[in-house]
């Protein structure tokens, strides 16, 4: 699981997703630099909720253990990204994909070929979320 979040290391998200790391008081973990670029960027979400910001703001076009480097800077843009360093069991692999963007590659594609051979609902049987955070609503499907 921890190197498949790699992934992350591409994508977007809406400042609502997030905004609680940041109001009423920012989340410890955050580094305060990070913080404060995070908040200003989505200062009028109100204004403007279709306002994102970059999983990772470094290389986010580019799938590379720079994710890993920014868990370590504490800039995790979701607490489930810096769960991941703050853990004691899981902040030494981070650590090392951070260092070794050879480790994190092999690990990634292994994990991706594991995740490949999970079974896939197909047809009626599974769904395409419209939305990432919830199941589809039945009665609209």
């Amino acid at each position: 699981m921890i190197a498949l979040s790699g992934a992350h290391s591409n994508g977007f998200s809406h400042c609502s997703r997030f905004t609680n790391r940041l109001y009423p008081s920012v989340d410890p973990s955050l580094n305060q630099s990070y913080a404060e670029q995070l908040k200003e960027t989505c200062k009028n979400t109100i204004m403007d909720p279709e306002r994102v910001v970059f999983l990772d703001p470094e290389t986010p076009d580019t799938l590379d253990n720079v994710y890993y480097q920014n868990l370590v800077a504490g800039k995790g843009l979701f607490t489930s990204d810096e769960v991941l360093y703050t853990h004691p069991e899981s902040q030494p692999t981070v650590k090392d994909f951070a260092k070794s963007p050879g480790y994190f590659n092999e690990a990634f594609t292994a994990a991706m070929k594991n995740l490949g051979r999970v079974g896939v609902k197909t047809g009626n049987l599974g769904e395409i979320r419209r939305y990432c955070t919830a199941f589809n609503d039945p009665e609209t499907s």
